[in-house]
């Protein structure tokens, strides 16, 4: 039926060891700074071997030889595999203060971030 059709993990494993890397330090992070990171990966491929040894050693795992593995998740599917995984909060982006009672951001100072 329509049930086989539908891919049972929509994010490529490759993505989500590199999101669960770049989200082991604690950091919150709203979907914008994960996919402006993830996309910065995939632009400096294009100088990969001008970059340092220490570079080498984190990133290469993502790459080969010369083209990436690493598919960048959509909005939707990043979001869903965030929200399964990840704690979560609404945040005002003037103070950096989490608003506690709040489900979704409202105002345009408002945004929601994921941290471990």
């Amino acid at each position: 039926m329509w049930q086989d059709i539908i891919r049972k993990s929509p994010i490529s494993r490759i993505a989500i060891d590199y999101i669960d890397e770049l989200m082991a330090d604690g950091e919150k992070r709203t979907l914008n700074e994960i996919l402006d990171v993830m996309f910065t990966i995939l632009e400096s491929q294009r100088s990969y071997r001008t970059k340092s040894e220490e570079w080498h050693r984190k990133w290469d795992k993502y790459f080969i030889q010369g083209s990436s593995k690493l598919r960048i998740p959509t909005r939707g599917e990043l979001k869903r595999y965030l929200e399964k995984n990840y704690s979560r909060g609404i945040f005002n982006n003037n103070t950096g203060e989490e608003l506690p009672n709040k489900t979704q951001p409202t105002l345009r100072t408002e945004s929601r971030k994921y941290w471990k």
